[in-house]
């Protein structure tokens, strides 16, 4: 088990075991979902009781912009009829970006464990492929850290909302220097990849760490170019901060790179490969990624001024201002947000999914796989390394299930 995951399993325990007996029976109830075709009052199956859950999340990093509902919304009733044969009599196929995707997959085998009659897979590709298979009917929902404005959602004809928190990270291999001392800020961070900063020892990079044996060396800066997330979040950030990067490069998931290779046929983890075996290089990519390969972490100067490693805390504090509201589709990018303790890479992951889908039975059946997820599943968003949605958020996107498929039901 990561560092990283340890701290989060740590707080969700200690807040599972102190949690006022209130708030652990606050909801306890999922109505088991219901064939497709209408039944009687009589011959509706009762729902099944599931033993009380506690929330797992402190109320300190509850979103302070956020005002749930006063009641918590009841699951989407979405789910196929059992099988006589006892093999799936539906199949649910989802696709995208990788980040988010260890968190689909996981929540897909507990979901087919309780539902038998239901078959899921996640295919990983990239966020622009699964938003374009998602367009052509390939598969049924897409997995995304890169949210769609709300013109552009109805254009498409597409409903998204977020699922977990996603942190990502700059990783470096300087011999002699060890995980956590590098220390980086807006500037350094955005010379490197401009190319602006072309050495190890470059003043500027001595400056903030006089006491770390920065080698004479050519900075190696190495990417991934391929309609990906990491690289939305880099230029997203860079051009935040770097009024050169916004005007040379921008913001995109593929990039003219002013400097660096793209290696490892585009993938992270060959990414992390090369970067692992090759001294003085730097990349970006996911947190989970670079605990997973024991690379080297790098202290980032956040917004607010301080230095920070990665934490729980910190990219939770990310969205502690944001804003998540139905009417402009949950549209949130979390770089560079302020706070003392937040980390500056974090984004939210997304699902989407057709407003209106050519299997409507298999939607009404994912929203009530995701409403289960945002209930029930927060020690599931931690074995994948990823960070729960505050409380107060995980209610406002059951709300909106609720209402999306009491939508869908009325057509």
């Amino acid at each position: 088990m990561s560092a990283f995951r340890e701290k989060i399993v740590k707080s969700v325990l200690c807040i599972v075991l102190l949690a006022p007996l209130s708030v652990m029976a606050a909801d306890g109830v999922e109505a088991k979902p219901q064939p497709e075709a209408a039944v009687s009052q009589a011959e509706q199956p009762k729902p099944q009781v599931e033993q009380p859950k506690a929330q797992v999340v402190s109320p300190k990093h509850q979103l302070a912009q956020a005002k749930p509902p006063a009641q918590q919304p009841a699951p989407a009733q979405a789910a196929p009829a059992k099988s006589n044969t006892g093999s799936a009599s539906i199949t649910i196929k989802g696709g995208g970006s990788q980040p988010i995707s260890p968190l689909y997959i996981v929540r897909s085998k507990s979901y087919e464990a309780r539902y038998r009659e239901v078959a899921m897979s996640y295919k990983v590709s990239n966020v622009v492929k699964g938003i374009e298979d998602l367009e052509a009917d390939k598969i049924d929902y897409a997995g995304s850290e890169i949210p769609l404005k709300m013109d552009e959602l109805k254009k498409k004809g597409l409903f998204q909302f977020p699922t977990a928190l996603i942190s990502f990270s700059p990783v470096a291999n300087i011999p002699g220097v060890h995980s956590g001392e590098l220390k980086l800020d807006d500037a350094t961070i955005a010379g490197i990849f401009l190319g602006t900063i072309k050495k190890w020892n470059d003043p500027r990079l001595v400056e903030l760490n006089p006491k770390l044996p920065l080698p004479d060396a050519e900075i190696n800066t190495v990417h991934r170019n391929s309609g990906n997330t990491i690289t939305y979040v880099l230029s997203d950030y860079l051009s935040k901060v770097s009024p050169e990067w916004a005007t040379k490069v921008g913001v995109g998931s593929s990039l003219k790179w002013p400097i660096g290779q793209e290696v490892g046929n585009g993938t992270n983890e060959a990414m992390m490969e090369y970067i692992k075996k090759t001294p003085y290089s730097i990349g970006f990519t996911m947190l989970s990624l670079v605990l997973k390969n024991n690379l080297n972490l790098v202290k980032m100067k956040n917004r607010d001024g301080k230095f920070i490693s990665a934490t729980p805390e910190g990219v939770m504090a990310a969205s502690s201002n944001a804003k998540w509201n139905v009417e402009d589709g949950f549209y949130n990018v979390l770089t560079n947000q302020a706070g003392p303790d937040t980390w500056p890479f974090v984004m939210p992951g997304y699902a989407t999914m057709k407003a209106q889908p050519v299997h409507p039975q298999n939607t009404r059946t994912l929203l009530h796989f995701f409403d289960s997820g945002l209930r029930r599943g927060q020690i599931e968003v931690v074995s994948a390394d990823l960070i729960p949605l505050p409380d107060s958020v995980a209610t406002i996107i059951r709300d909106a299930l609720k209402q999306q498929y009491a939508a869908g039901s009325a057509k």
